[in-house]
């Protein structure tokens, strides 16, 4: 099918997880204490990919995961790899992924943290991150490459700013400590 079409995507302040909830459920009667944790980690980045690419198949999560959640319950479904086999046509793929991502807008400062943790741990392989998650917008702050505002002293269009300004990729967390010394 053709690549998809990017559109500007601003995400909501957290990935919407209700309607994973049944499947939550019978995966955990059903799957093995580690095949239900596997799930759960992977359930929630579901979640994520279906917040910033899920276009139209976002209208449809709830009959999406009753569906999966039916076919835990009846047995069909018994692992994780088996329940990613099922959704692979419905979640977006890491191509699709990518494109919308580029175009992806954060105004929510707590939204945006959350992504960009996410995306180091995965960049950095860890799969426990020794760093704990600290909320203290004086001990991390969350920064901006490019202001939020317009100034005419920096070489960048005004049209620029309002096109960049609050996506995703032109955020970056810093040490409070660091960025004083920037300052």
């Amino acid at each position: 099918h053709p690549p998809p079409v990017p559109r500007a995507v601003t995400t909501h302040p957290q990935p919407e997880l209700k309607a994973v909830r049944p499947a939550v459920l019978f995966a955990d009667k059903k799957f093995s204490p580690q095949e239900v944790g596997i799930t759960l980690a992977r359930l929630i980045s579901w979640a994520g990919r279906f917040t910033i690419a899920g276009g139209s198949k976002a209208g449809r999560l709830d009959v999406f995961y009753a569906e999966l959640a039916h076919r835990i319950h009846k047995g069909e479904l018994k692992t994780y790899a088996t329940l990613l086999e099922a959704a692979q046509d419905t979640i977006p793929n890491d191509g699709e992924f990518k494109v919308f991502f580029q175009q992806a807008r954060v105004k929510v400062g707590k939204t945006a943290r959350y992504y960009l943790r996410c995306l180091e741990n995965a960049a950095t392989g860890l799969k426990e991150p020794a760093y704990v998650v600290n909320e203290d917008p004086g001990a991390v702050t969350l920064e901006h490459v490019m202001p939020q505002t317009y100034c005419q002293d920096l070489p960048y269009t005004k049209q620029d700013v309002e096109t960049h300004s609050s996506r995703l990729g032109n955020l970056a967390l810093l040490q409070g400590s660091k960025n004083v010394q920037i300052d």
